[in-house]
């Protein structure tokens, strides 16, 4: 019977790009699992897969091997969480953006309701103001000239108001 033995060779698809990338969100992991690593000599090695598996691999005892698939194996862990919460922020903003749209329509016609409202009760308001000054201005011309004739008017009702107070208080 033939047990097959995991390949201790470095794999030749691990991706040193994406390590790369994700290196600052790995560091505390990377210092978690192995707590022998310094923390600048990790930082360091800024990302470089070789140099991070020859960092780790020198301060645990580890083979270059194993530490370079357990970070295979911690990079992948990072994956699965970053797309859960990639897929769940997508459904988000496709839920915002479809709420967003009817909103925002619904927003620009209030607003030009509301600048229409104000419009047609500037132009009443400038309706009213001129129609009150023609009726003054009437008013005026014809208090002007028909002059003696508002003076007798006034002098009427003048009188006549107070024959009418002049008799309820008394004065009969």
């Amino acid at each position: 019977m033939t047990v097959a033995l995991p390949n201790p060779a470095p794999s030749n698809d691990f991706d040193q790009e994406r390590f790369r990338r994700s290196f600052p969100d790995l560091v505390p992991r990377i210092l978690a699992e192995w707590p022998e690593v310094d923390e600048l000599a990790l930082s360091a090695a800024a990302g470089d897969v070789d140099a991070t598996v020859a960092l780790v691999a020198g301060r645990t005892l580890h083979s270059k091997a194993l530490v370079r698939r357990h970070l295979a194996e911690i990079l992948d862990l990072d994956v699965p969480a970053r797309s859960r919460i990639g897929s769940r922020l997508a459904r988000v903003l496709e839920a915002l953006e479809a709420t967003v749209g009817p909103l925002e329509a619904e927003a620009e016609r209030v607003a030009s309701d509301v600048s229409r409202a104000v419009e047609d009760a500037e132009s009443e308001g400038r309706a009213l103001v001129r129609d009150a000054r023609k009726q003054v201005d009437a008013a005026e011309h014809t208090m002007r000239g028909n002059f003696w004739t508002t003076v007798f008017v006034t002098l009427g009702l003048g009188a006549l108001a107070g024959f009418l107070f002049g008799r309820r208080h008394g004065r009969r």
